[in-house]
């Protein structure tokens, strides 16, 4: 059959596609995709729309969408056009993928050969009213399907173990290689399995040195091959790999496949220029139905040669095959062709159900009898595991497997868990104790020499208490193990407070920062989670100090905001070497660079690198350049894209916005001093130096605004605004001078100079776990909530949250004077001023427990109480802590002021705020500083909660695990549909159809609509509300982003203007957009 691609199908020159969002990457896929002839021929057939009628709303499923793409692509007249479809539904094919954001060629072809593949299309009906057959739902695996087989032969017993991969393309290693050629061939070498990697035998269970071979069971009528140019740290190999026009696979083909001859001509390859995954440039070469070869980069598509490509670039290859294969993938896998007839030597290893079945029902005590059934995970775990599967895996496996059928019903999560934690129990000591001991004496596999993973004095209460914990090559610490040891990391010898602190972190009513919870009980316990560096001086060797500062903090897991306010501007005279500044752009590439560094050095264990987050007044001559930094086109040399961008903003900024006036840019060492003065003060001296004409440049304050909004729309955000004014204006610190930046994520308002970097050490409190039932009595340890059906019998346990709030306060004190500072200036800070950061997590999942829809206005109001409650005994314990220790070193001098006061905020009459200040006016307060809301996104997961005090982004979303794609769906929204009876697959696929709302699912009744409205549908202006709502009780500040839908230029201008004017210290965070 003749081709579609013929002469006579189509034009043959590409469509030019643009690049909107730095798409790049995507518009290569889709070019390399649309010149596969049998997928191309599909497609322009309608094969696959014809049968499916997945059409909601106007939604189409993913093969539906690449069908019109690529069909549109073969049949339009024009010289470019737009992806817009396949942008807007991008999270259909590549859920972590954002618009805005490079992503990798690679994995965004795997996720649409992996979202078309796993459809189920509801099918049209005939005449008759059957199902038409469906023959699309297995096209891709027919054009880029292969298999894979690996067989071991173990000398003891004779007996070959076989195992076959199914594949859709092929990654080769290129780092030990010059060619394709060359890598095929390693890839398909014979293996030795010895020293640590010997092969256990599943007939005779010895572990024996063996050999592995690798071999093509059955080749793919398409052959994408993936060249491994990025490392595990995404370090790019550039070095020239060739590849031939023309390759033949058929000397690694296996013996028993009935395929003989695989020969491959290119058609396709996909370009990678730049330095890093995440950034740089994609475009394509594809060759037509005429041999001719095109260059593909955007909207340009010009005529080529092959010898166009750069070998130091090609990163994907397309071949197709000369000859179809003999058979298909279904006819291998036909009972005539199974595999187990492959060889007389294969040994298939007996699948116990009956063991895994009883094992499975142990674990489901309590448990659903007719919505979770255990036997039927048991089934999927026989039907999926490979021979070789260690009892490990095998609980991974079960474990994946139950979280999968979670959908169909919560009981399956829990089974889960307890899968999950059994495993883990089964390869670690009960003891403390012991545990403890293995990990004071560890050693170090490499040195051989001792590694402790403790320090002496937690080691010496543990082993004189009786404690627990543990390590040992592996994972052997147990979550609870961890949970004593931060306790104990806390408070030593205060095993009163540490069992305190130990119950209520189990209790899952608070929990400390990812850093804390790393390292609490370590040799070097760097517990901190932010640190705010001001630039030392414009000196070549100060500037270099402070890069070397960031470097140390970011090696010890601490999170860095710099403030670049009083770096040179280009052109500026740089003291101490009598040359000139080549600008803050330039400075901001070495400190990428040095970020780029710092993420790359092992912490050990898997802990990451801090991140860094740079701050600049606009009042900077560099303004422009510095933010152009951080966009996602133009070239890598040009960008410095590992660091987060903030803009320090004075009310004068914003004000000459408004009034549409002009806007002077200064070099800082030309106009000394607007960095160290807010309010008044600044608005005087920075028009002293303008009437002086000081300025570098002057420029409408609107045109330089609009460049700024341009940035925040192509970055998701960047820079973020922060409020100068503001900050300084309602901050407690006041009296210790200017305070010039904020955090990476905008939530520490703390004051820093050169001699002082700002450190916070932060926690945050779980929310749902104060929604309480009424008529029961009160317990310590309640049941954990969940929906929104019992709601009219629940309320807010404002008594227990005082009670916690007032332990974590102390808590965090306590971090202070155990914490290992890397840097002098953070320790001697963190002792003058003692600030600390409580914040919350899983506001919106005690709304709903409440069944309180997000900005209802019973939601509005318990918001306001819970955080007026949270700053009154935040306040109050701090307080009562003086009475021991003191004030903190700079308490006198400050304004004594509280942010209801800075706020012109009423408390309400719930707590005795005449009371407290009378306290404060008498005793002081120990910590300068108390509340700061922080995003909480590893440690919500971790207790199961939504991220800190924003709505749900979707009711669903999906992953991929061992079994394969696993689906997560609101677990409130779960359990209430299920209680109602109306959780069914059909249901499940209509909300994946609406990306995560249920707005338009007929099914869900109106109240329940309401209550799980997610992010998008929440009026954003609500939640700047509400921002300010609980701003009056909030002394650091709050990380708020924002979502919004055909995001522009007006649009964020109101936003951000609404934000200044309400008094918020930090506006917009992250602006999420969609189209």
């Amino acid at each position: 059959m003749e081709s579609r691609l013929s002469p006579n199908g189509r034009k043959h020159r590409p469509l030019g596609l643009q690049n909107r969002d730095n798409n790049c990457y995507l518009n290569s896929v889709l070019q390399c995709l649309t010149f596969t002839t049998p997928l191309a021929d599909f497609c322009l057939g309608r094969q696959h729309s014809s049968k499916c009628h997945s059409l909601v709303d106007g939604d189409d499923c993913p093969f539906c969408i690449l069908e019109k793409r690529i069909t549109r692509s073969l049949t339009l007249e024009l010289t470019h056009d737009e992806p817009g479809q396949i942008l807007s539904s991008l999270g259909i094919f590549a859920k972590d993928f954002a618009a805005s954001r490079q992503e990798d060629a690679h994995e965004f072809l795997r996720c649409v050969i992996h979202a078309c593949q796993y459809i189920s299309p509801r099918l049209r009906t005939s005449e008759t009213g059957d199902a038409e057959p469906f023959t699309g739902e297995s096209v891709l695996k027919e054009i880029f399907g292969g298999a894979l087989q690996s067989r071991v032969e173990c000398p003891s017993c004779e007996a070959d173990s076989i195992q076959v991969e199914e594949t859709m393309d092929i990654s080769l290693d290129i780092s030990h290689s010059d060619s394709v050629k060359e890598s095929l061939q390693m890839f398909f070498e014979r293996e030795i399995l010895d020293d640590n990697n010997k092969f256990t035998c599943a007939k005779c269970n010895q572990v024996v040195k063996a050999t592995k071979q690798l071999s093509l069971l059955e080749a793919p009528n398409v052959l994408v091959i993936h060249l491994k140019r990025f490392d595990n740290v995404s370090n790019k190999i550039e070095k020239p790999i060739a590849f031939d026009k023309i390759l033949v696979l058929s000397s690694f083909l296996d013996e028993a496949s009935k395929d003989h001859q695989a020969e491959y001509e290119l058609f396709g390859v996909i370009l990678h220029s730049g330095s890093t995954l995440e950034s740089g440039h994609y475009c394509a070469y594809v060759k037509d139905s005429l041999d001719q070869w095109y260059c593909c980069d955007d909207m340009l598509v010009s005529l080529s040669t092959l010898q166009g490509v750069s070998l130091e670039e090609a990163y994907i290859l397309f071949y197709s095959r000369s000859n179809q294969r003999p058979a298909s993938a279904e006819a291998l896998n036909s009972s005539e062709g199974s595999l187990s007839m492959l060889s007389e030597n294969v040994y298939v290893v007996e699948r116990d159900f009956d063991k895994i079945t009883a094992r499975l029902k142990k674990l489901s005590y309590g448990l659903s009898s007719d919505h979770c059934d255990p036997g039927l995970v048991a089934q999927k775990v026989c039907a999926t595991f490979c021979k070789e599967f260690t009892t490990d895996q095998l609980d991974e496996l079960a474990a994946d497997i139950a979280a999968a059928m979670t959908c169909s019903h919560p009981d399956y999560a829990s089974l889960a868990a307890r899968i999950a934690v059994s495993n883990l129990h089964q390869n670690t000591k009960e003891s403390f104790s012991e545990t403890v001991h293995d990990m004071f004496n560890n050693i170090n596999e490499r040195s051989g020499l001792q590694a402790s993973l403790l320090d002496y004095d937690v080691f010496l209460i543990v082993e004189k208490r009786l404690y627990l914990m543990k390590i040992q090559g592996k994972v052997v610490e147990r979550p609870q193990h961890m949970l004593m040891r931060v306790a104990l990391g806390i408070h030593t010898d205060d095993i009163e407070s540490a069992i305190e602190t130990y119950h209520l972190m189990s209790q899952r009513w608070f929990t400390h920062a990812s850093p804390t919870l790393c390292n609490a009980g370590t040799p070097r316990p760097q517990l901190s989670s932010c640190f705010l560096i001001c630039m030392k001086d414009d000196s070549f060797e100060d500037i270099y100090e402070t890069l070397k500062e960031c470097v140390v903090i970011s090696n010890s897991g601490g999170s860095i905001g710099v403030s670049v306010h009083n770096a040179p501007a280009t052109g500026s005279y740089i003291c101490g070497t009598n040359g000139m500044s080549n600008g803050i752009a330039q400075l901001l590439r070495v400190l990428n660079n040095t970020a780029h560094y710092a993420r790359y050095v092992d912490q050990g264990g898997g802990k990451p690198s801090g991140a860094f987050a740079v701050y600049l007044e606009p009042w900077h001559a560099d303004i422009y350049d510095y933010l152009e930094l951080g966009k996602n086109d133009g070239k890598e040399e040009h960008r410095a894209r590992d660091l987060s961008y903030a803009l320090w903003v004075p009310d004068l900024f914003m004000q000459r916005v408004k009034s549409d006036g002009e806007w002077s840019l200064f070099c800082p060492n030309e106009a000394p001093g607007l960095a160290d003065c807010w309010g008044k003060e600044f608005e005087s001296l920075y028009m002293k130096y303008e009437r002086e004409g000081k300025a570098k440049k002057v420029v409408e304050a609107q045109d330089l605004w609009l460049e700024i909004l341009i940035s925040q729309l192509e970055t998701g955000g960047m820079p973020y605004m922060l409020f100068k004014d503001t900050c300084n204006r309602k901050s407690n610190q006041q009296n210790v001078g200017t305070i010039t930046s904020s955090s990476l994520c905008g939530e520490v308002i703390e004051y820093s100079s050169p001699t002082e970097t700002a450190v916070c050490n932060n926690a945050s409190i779980a929310l749902p776990r104060f929604v309480r039932e009424k008529n029961v009595p009160l317990e310590p340890h309640p049941s954990i909530l969940v929906g929104s059906l019992g709601s009219k019998n629940r309320y807010f346990d404002f008594d227990m949250l005082a009670k916690v709030t007032a332990i974590v306060a102390s808590d965090l004190d306590k971090i202070i004077d155990v914490n290992h500072y890397p840097v002098d200036t953070a320790r001697t800070s963190n002792m003058r001023h003692r600030p600390i950061g409580i914040g919350v997590q899983g506001l919106a999942d005690a709304f709903i427990l409440l069944g309180m829809p997000f900005d209802s206005p019973e939601a509005r109001q318990l918001n306001k109480d819970i955080f007026e409650t949270i700053y009154y005994h935040a306040l109050k314990a701090s307080s009562e802590l003086t009475i021991i220790y003191g004030a903190y070193e700079t308490y006198k001098g400050s304004p004594g002021i509280l942010q209801p006061d800075m706020w012109n905020v009423t408390p309400s009459k719930r707590w005795d705020w005449d009371l407290l200040r009378d306290m404060i006016s008498k005793n002081g307060v120990r910590n300068s500083l108390l509340v700061a809301l922080m995003p909480t996104g590893s440690t919500s997961q971790i207790l199961g909660n939504s991220e800190s005090f924003e709505p749900y982004t979707s009711n669903i979303y999906s992953h991929r695990g061992l079994s394969g794609e696993i689906v997560h769906v609101n677990k409130h929204l779960l359990h209430d549909l299920t209680d109602m009876g109306l959780w069914s697959e059909a249901l499940k696929s209509k909300i994946i159809r609406e990306n995560g709302s249920v707005a338009n699912v007929q099914e869900i009744p109106e109240e329940l609509k309401k209550i799980y409205r997610v992010a998008w549908e929440v009026k954003q202006v609500s939640l700047v509300d509400m921002a300010v709502d609980r701003g009056g009780y909030i002394d650091q500040s709050q990380t708020l982003n924002i979502q919004l839908d055909k995001a522009d230029c007006v649009k964020i201008t109101l936003l951000h203007f609404l934000t200044w004017k309400m008094g918020l210290k930090t506006g917009i965070c992250n602006l999420r957009s969609r189209r």
